[in-house]
């Protein structure tokens, strides 16, 4: 007798544990969210890429032999129609990226200072110098601004590397990484 009432309360056991299991819903874990961004600046509209174009066509040229002087009519051009779109870009920027100006040069003359010759590279720097000073008088002083000098690492006009048009400052947006 005693083995049919272990029998059933085994089996009265069973069907509670079945009856209860069966209609509980199995958890699912939920995924972390991902935490909002604290920057105001969006990555949703921003391509490198697709502002890198954009920027290309921002290329200031003409400069001086061996100089930072460029000419008033070209000077006045390139700020009305590139101070406001890099003011825009840089109010867009994510963080993580910088805006690069990089000044370049003919292929005259040497890279490095020589004798009585400043060299390339300090002559490209100083253009690009130039205007990073140009923007921060506009009113542009951003940290993500970063400014170099190339020297003649990157011509234009390679088929005539001491043309006018390889002394330029271009603008570049790069990671900061």
């Amino acid at each position: 007798m005693k083995i049919k009432n272990i029998l059933r309360l085994t089996i009265l056991l069973a069907i509670f544990v079945i009856i209860n299991c069966g209609s509980t819903q199995p958890q699912v874990k939920e995924e972390p969210k991902p935490e909002p961004e604290t920057s105001t600046k969006s990555t949703t509209e921003f391509n490198v890429n697709d502002v890198n174009i954009k920027l290309a066509k921002l290329t200031l040229e003409g400069f001086a032999y061996k100089g930072t002087q460029i000419k008033n009519e070209i000077y006045g051009s390139w700020v009305k129609n590139s101070v406001p779109v890099l003011k825009e870009l840089l109010q867009k920027l994510p963080p993580g990226y910088i805006l690069q100006i990089s000044g370049h040069t003919d292929a005259k003359g040497p890279e490095e200072p020589t004798g009585n010759k400043e060299g390339n590279i300090a002559l490209s720097e100083k253009r690009a110098v130039f205007v990073y000073n140009a923007l921060k008088k506009y009113g542009i002083d951003d940290p993500a601004i970063k400014y170099r000098g190339l020297g003649s690492a990157e011509l234009k006009d390679s088929n005539n590397p001491n043309s006018s048009v390889n002394r330029r400052v271009t603008f570049e947006v790069i990671s900061d990484q």
